[in-house]
């Protein structure tokens, strides 16, 4: 079969999960010859540099994505509660109950460390220290729906996020964990896929 830009976007994404640089290289070369302008194949050939610590290859990257104008895309998290469809960021501080939620937030990363939780900070593909790492995942707009989630419905009622990209690893043990220890069935929908956690397990 010839390959098109579905296979080549296909071989990049598992070069970030294998952290092989030179398929990364070489699919990202492909795609750029058949004119594929997605910032998600920039994206990924970053994060395969940054996987590695290779940061002047990020930088390249980075300069190329402002050069040709191509803009990353925000990561959000949305959750319909009693017919209202709430919307998060990263660290999002525009919501008016953001103290009960963060403080939601504390309680939960308290109660899943000890089931031994450790923040995958390798999902973190920048140059910071460890402790900031954690703090970047720590507020990141997924946990903050989930936590929403949790102090807006009642105890049982499973709780459902919509995402525009895909949940990382992270994230996934994260909700793993709250599942089991909160009791709770969490759905996370994203374009291409789902994933449905409960009593600690994940359908995927």
């Amino acid at each position: 079969m010839f390959p098109d830009v579905v296979l080549w976007q296909t071989l990049l994404g598992a070069s970030k999960t294998y952290r092989n640089v030179e398929m990364a290289e070489l699919a990202s070369q492909k795609l750029i010859e058949m004119g594929s302008k997605g910032c998600g194949d920039f994206v990924l050939l970053s994060n395969v540099y940054a996987s590695q610590k290779r940061w002047d290859d990020v930088g390249r990257v980075r300069e190329t994505m402002r050069r040709r104008d191509v803009k990353k895309i925000s990561s959000l998290g949305y959750i319909e509660v009693e017919g209202v469809i709430r919307k998060f960021v990263n660290g999002d501080q525009s919501h008016v109950n953001r103290g009960e939620i963060y403080a939601k937030l504390d309680e939960i990363m308290f109660r899943i460390k000890a089931y031994r939780y450790a923040a995958k900070t390798n999902n973190v593909l920048h140059d910071i220290g460890e402790e900031e790492k954690e703090n970047a995942l720590s507020y990141h707009c997924e946990k903050l729906v989930v936590a929403f989630g949790l102090i807006s419905t009642s105890e049982g009622t499973p709780i459902q996020v919509i995402k525009n990209l895909r949940i990382c690893d992270d994230r996934h043990v994260v909700s793993k964990l709250i599942s089991k220890v909160y009791n709770r069935e969490i759905i996370v929908r994203y374009r291409a896929q789902f994933h449905r956690f409960k009593e600690g397990l994940c359908s995927c």
